[in-house]
């Protein structure tokens, strides 16, 4: 099948944490497509500051130098949006930001919080999204 287009997602944090802590579960799936370029990761600056925040968390136990490799890497191989807004009321205020960059991008949002399920079907499990990048399908639903 020949892509007119990578297929994009954005990631929520805990995606990056999860994965980062177990790199065979589904998130560190997802972070490994990510390193072999399997998909382009997209973010805001707020998206990267909430990122950076969450791998620099105590409780984690992050090395600073493995944060700093993974974020180099989202720059890398990710791409900058410019979000767009979303009209509809949030349960978590906090979300917001990943809702907006992948609603503007047309792209996949990739979480492991259930609440976010309720947006629609382009929102989805890292297992869920491992499961697409291993498969034909390509392309977000509409």
């Amino acid at each position: 099948m020949i892509r007119s287009a990578p297929l994009r997602a954005v990631l929520d944090t805990n995606v990056l944490v999860l994965g980062l802590l177990n790199s065979v579960g589904p998130p560190g799936q997802v972070l490994a497509h990510l390193a072999s370029r399997r998909f382009v990761a997209l973010f805001d600056g707020r998206v990267l500051a909430e990122y950076q925040r969450a791998l620099a968390r105590e409780r984690f136990g992050f090395a600073a130098q493995d944060a700093a490799e993974l974020i180099a890497k989202l720059i890398q191989f990710g791409w900058a949006v410019t979000p767009t807004g979303w009209p509809e009321e949030m349960t978590d205020e906090s979300d917001r930001m990943l809702v907006e960059a992948a609603v503007s991008a047309d792209a996949w949002l990739v979480t492991g919080n259930a609440r976010h399920s309720q947006k629609g079907d382009w929102v989805v499990t890292p297992a869920r999204f491992a499961a697409l990048l291993t498969t034909e399908i390509q392309t977000r639903p509409r």
